[in-house]
């Protein structure tokens, strides 16, 4: 490897490093501007003040008060007679519990985000009676306020390191910073890196008993090859964590706050929006996938995608970042159109990412099992033909999870892959060499003709 080769590699570790850091140790706010955000992200969540809350409970004023945190944060401290509202209650389950109006049902967290999504979700069930602790319990001890416990001193759970400089030290519990630092990783967040975790050594597993086709030598060749792939997945991760997350959230938020959009256009059962929204995104993959094979443009970046040779599970992250930034700069107008909750868009990823890594991975399924599978989601066999090298096959069967896309739009091809076919013809004409194939070749991709 070459001096400049070395520099690029030194370059990309250096981002993925700086990256890394700045999606997992972002800088700690102040209550003020924590508090500005939350109204941002929750302008139609009302508010109550402590102080107001303390003269109302003073004067004699029976307010319901729902502690919407976990169970370990509940027991260190809660506001005197509240009750504990799992944060990952059901509507069904926060519905049961809250009082009916006249009364006003007060919800609390830590600072109050929690709070909002859950009075979000009760008003939206019909709930007009909910408001939130602004600043909630942190704000609540800070001023010195009463706080009760099941033990004898009550000690106010930090949540998260994020958080802990918000409490003061006397009243703090001492929690592992491992404990804190996976409590900053929203609880959605972590059940979706726990799934695609899963998922990947479930098919790894699955590869190294019954492999379709027995691509590498040794286990030092297979690692060399995922590692790759991986490395250029991390980049992607970074880049959606940093800037697409928040501006996919964003225009949600805008979309909800003005009514706007194909979804918010008629009330509709919670059900049914998923259901409604998980079709058109998977129709806007569909479309998108075949634009990027369509124009030459795009194409120069999905290809990276192509180049594969040996495909298996780790080839479900093998994409280029140029992709991933169109790909997350048009969702937000997307987003906008369909008024899409950010929570719709997160089960559909989670779906179309688990679909993804199935019709990757290097496995084994009877043809007839193959084909039927085929007919409703993307199965390896069926994905294999659109990874071919000869161009027909590599235009077709576009569909990233429902086949049907594909039925509608004939471009479905009768082909199916199978492990018992030979495993010549994958990736892309000229670029089938090892030196095609290294983390600073798949950058620069792009930039070959």
């Amino acid at each position: 490897m070459n001096v400049a080769e070395n520099l690029k590699l030194t370059f990309i570790g250096l981002f993925l490093a700086a990256g890394f850091g700045m999606l997992l140790l972002p800088k700690r706010a102040s209550m003020d501007a924590l508090l500005a955000r939350m109204d941002g992200e929750f302008p139609n969540v009302r508010q109550i003040s402590t102080s107001e809350l303390a003269d109302r409970m003073s004067a004699g004023e029976t307010l319901p008060l729902f502690d919407v945190r976990t169970a370990q944060e509940f027991d260190a401290s809660h506001l005197p007679g509240a009750k504990f509202l799992d944060a990952a209650s059901t509507t069904l389950r926060a519905t049961a519990l809250v009082h009916p109006a006249p009364a006003t049902n007060v919800l609390y967290c830590s600072v109050g985000f929690r709070a909002a999504e859950m009075a979000e979700l009760l008003t939206a069930a019909g709930h007009s009676n909910v408001v939130v602790l602004r600043g909630s319990i942190f704000q609540w001890a800070r001023e010195g306020r009463r706080l009760a416990a099941a033990s004898d001193r009550p000690l106010i759970h930090p949540h998260s390191y994020l958080y802990t400089h918000l409490v003061p030290v006397e009243q703090r519990l001492e929690l592992p910073g491992s404990l804190l630092f996976l409590n900053h990783i929203p609880r959605a967040e972590r059940y979706r890196v726990a799934l695609g975790a899963t998922l990947l050594l479930f098919f790894l597993v699955w590869e190294s008993l019954a492999p379709a086709y027995r691509w590498f030598s040794d286990a030092g060749r297979r690692f060399g090859h995922g590692w790759r792939n991986y490395l250029l997945g991390f980049i992607n991760v970074i880049l959606a964590g940093l800037f697409f997350v928040q501006l996919w959230i964003f225009a949600s938020k805008w979309a909800d706050a003005r009514n706007f959009g194909l979804l918010n256009a008629v009330t509709l059962p919670a059900w049914l929006r998923i259901l409604i929204a998980v079709i058109v995104l998977d129709a806007w993959t569909y479309a998108w996938h075949r634009l990027n094979h369509r124009i030459p443009f795009l194409w120069r970046f999905h290809r990276t995608h192509h180049t594969e040779t040996q495909m298996d599970v780790t080839s479900a992250v093998r994409f280029h970042f140029g992709e991933i930034v169109m790909s997350g700069l048009l969702h937000v107008p997307l987003i906008i159109l369909l008024g899409l909750k950010f929570k719709e868009l997160l089960i559909y990823e989670t779906l179309l990412f688990t679909v993804v890594q199935f019709h990757h991975a290097n496995i084994r399924l009877p043809s007839a099992l193959d084909r039927f599978v085929s007919w409703f989601i993307v199965s390896p066999g069926y994905h294999r033909v659109h990874h071919s090298s000869e161009h027909a096959e590599a235009n077709s069967n576009f569909s990233s999870m429902l086949t049907i896309w594909d039925r509608v739009f004939r471009t479905r091809s009768e082909k199916l892959l199978t492990s018992t076919q030979p495993v010549e013809g994958f990736g892309v004409k000229g670029m089938t060499e090892p030196q095609h194939h290294t983390v600073v070749a798949m950058v620069e991709s792009p930039l070959q003709s």
